[in-house]
């Protein structure tokens, strides 16, 4: 017979989720210059079920230290994807995801600046090697080829973000 799943069942099931949905986040924003940390603490926020959450309640629920909190919210914030906000009466500090989606616009803008960045080296690169062999050349240009195709893509998509923005959406 299956055995049937009760109430603390579930709970620690949606535990183990949460904790693995929290460690993905963190290795994806790591890959994209954040730091492991900060990614844990966005999907610790956007997980959170009262709209604030204090530095020191995050440090509990990764089991990390205030210190750790504090320098991963500082570029979180800095970045616009939190904010850091007071609760009257409360000395602590509390932190909410931006509610304005504009945050993570911006960060997909930044990515956008480090794309033309790469793309600036690869043409230096490509003045590098044009005495090289023919097959290196390619390598740079097939490079290059992909970072503008995505630059460019990201451009339009940023525009058309913007005019969705404009419009009310």
């Amino acid at each position: 017979m299956a055995k049937s799943v009760d109430a603390a069942d579930i709970e620690v099931i949606m535990r183990e989720q949460e904790s693995r949905f929290v460690d993905n986040l963190g290795i994806l924003l790591e890959g994209m210059g954040e730091s492991r940390m900060a990614g844990r603490i966005f999907a610790a926020l956007m997980l959170a079920e009262s709209s604030e959450t204090s530095s020191s309640e995050l440090a509990r629920t990764l089991g990390i230290s205030s210190g750790s909190v504090s320098m991963a919210t500082r570029g979180l914030v800095a970045r616009g994807l939190i904010e850091r906000v007071g609760v009257p009466g409360e000395r602590k500090i509390y932190f909410r995801v931006n509610p304005d989606a504009n945050g993570v616009a911006e960060f997909i803008i930044e990515a956008g600046k480090q794309m033309r960045k790469i793309q600036e080296l690869l043409d230096w690169g490509e003045e590098l090697v044009k005495e090289k062999d023919p097959s290196v050349l390619k390598r740079f240009e097939g490079m290059r080829e992909v970072f503008e195709f995505f630059r460019n893509e990201l451009d339009s998509m940023m525009a058309r973000w913007e005019e969705h923005r404009r419009k009310g959406g």
